[in-house]
C-alpha cells in the first residue's frame, strides 16, 4: 500500500506531531482538527491502529480520473478497515467540494469500502475532547500503578461502578485516569472528570469494540 509522506498543503499553516502511545510512534498531521480527531482514535478500544494518509485513491468524477489520499486509515479490533477525511463544518457549504466528497464516496461504496468523514461537529464535542486531552497527558506520565491495581480490583469485586471522585480519594485522580487512560478502566466521557455524577466501572468485554466517532 502506497503511503505518502505527509507535507503541508497549500494554504495550511499548521502542521504537528501527536506522541501516540497507541502506535508507540509520532503521528503527523496538518490542522488542529486532525489533530483532535487524532484524540478519538486513540482512546477508542476498538481502534487498534490507524495510519495518516494511508494510500492513493483513484476516483473518476465528471469523467476524469483524480488522485486522493484519505486524512487517516482506522483498523478496528473488528477487522474493518475505515478510511477517514476530516474536514470543517463550513467548508462543505461549498458546492465543488461536495461533488468531490459525493464521487470519492461514491467510489468506497463501488468498492465495498468503508470511508467516514467527520467533520468538526463530530469532533469537538465536550466535554469528551477536553476529557481526551486531559487523558493523554496523564498517559504520557510515568505513575507505579501497583497499588492501585489491587485497590481496584478489591473495590470492584464489591462494586460494578464506583464513583470517580470516591476512586480520587482513596487512590488519586491521575492514577485513576491513568487506568482510564490504559483501557482498564471506563466512564462516560460526555461527563466532566471532575463531575460528582460519573461512574467508572471496569473494562468489559462488550467495551473493547467501542470508538469514539
Amino acid at each position: 500500500m502506497a503511503v505518502r509522506k505527509v507535507v503541508t498543503r497549500r494554504g495550511r499553516g499548521f502542521r504537528g506531531y501527536f506522541p501516540s502511545k497507541k502506535l508507540n510512534r509520532m503521528v503527523e498531521y496538518e490542522s488542529l482538527l486532525e489533530r483532535d480527531a487524532i484524540y478519538l482514535f486513540e482512546f477508542s478500544p476498538g481502534v487498534i491502529s490507524y495510519q495518516e494518509q494511508p494510500a492513493l485513491i483513484h476516483y473518476e468524477q465528471g469523467g476524469n480520473l483524480r488522485k486522493y489520499f484519505p486524512d487517516f486509515e482506522v483498523t478496528l479490533r473488528t477487522g474493518e478497515i475505515i478510511h477517514i477525511e476530516i474536514k470543517p463544518s463550513q467548508k462543505l457549504m461549498s458546492k465543488e467540494l461536495d461533488q468531490k466528497l459525493t464521487a470519492i464516496s461514491q467510489f468506497y461504496w463501488e468498492q465495498g469500502r468503508l470511508f467516514r468523514l467527520l467533520t468538526d461537529a463530530d469532533i469537538r464535542q465536550e466535554p469528551r475532547l477536553s476529557n481526551l486531552k486531559v487523558l493523554q497527558e496523564v498517559h504520557r506520565s510515568e505513575l507505579d500503578l501497583t497499588m492501585s491495581s489491587e485497590y481496584l480490583k478489591h473495590i470492584f469485586t464489591f462494586h460494578e461502578k464506583v464513583l470517580l471522585a470516591d476512586l480520587y480519594s482513596q487512590i488519586g485522580r491521575a492514577r485513576v485516569l491513568k487506568h482510564i487512560a490504559k483501557g482498564e478502566l471506563r466512564c462516560d466521557f460526555f461527563q466532566s472528570f471532575n463531575s460528582s455524577t460519573n461512574f467508572a466501572w471496569l473494562s468489559l468485554e462488550s467495551d473493547y469494540d467501542a470508538v469514539q466517532f
